[in-house]
């Protein structure tokens, strides 16, 4: 049986604080319906919230990530709090900044290219169910 389940309230507030960072509009919605699980509709190599990482290794990757993009002079995506939804290969990251409507970007390390590639939370989201979920196309 599929079953989502979401974070309350209160865990919302300490992710928020532990990350440094606004969770706001679709992201937050999504976190207090599905945040712990989206019942099975994605796994977790497609979502970094669902990997097993844990809290200290997802700090000090936000943390290099951060220093990355600064020493990269891309500042403006730094102001804009952003949280690491996924990365690959320790050099593809997808992003969403948590500052405004939560656009979701791709940077790759490699490359030093950072671009825009969804407006918001809801349209990645639902490019990634239906990605990792062939029974919907």
């Amino acid at each position: 049986e599929r079953k989502a389940i979401g974070y309350s309230e209160e865990e919302i507030t300490k992710i928020e604080k532990l990350y440094d960072i606004e969770v706001k509009g679709n992201f937050r919605e999504y976190l207090s319906i599905a945040g712990k699980s989206l019942g099975g509709l994605l796994g977790k190599k497609e979502f970094l919230l669902y990997s097993d990482i844990g809290v200290r290794k997802r700090i000090l990757l936000q943390f290099s990530f951060e220093k990355e993009l600064r020493e990269n002079e891309l500042y403006d995506i730094v102001d804009k709090k952003f949280f690491i939804l996924d990365y690959k290969n320790d050099s593809e990251y997808i992003l969403i900044t948590t500052k405004n409507n939560g656009e979701i970007y791709y940077y790759s390390k490699d490359r030093k290219i950072l671009k825009k590639v969804e407006n918001n939370f809801n349209d990645y989201i639902v490019k990634l169910i239906k990605k990792y979920n062939d029974f919907l196309n």
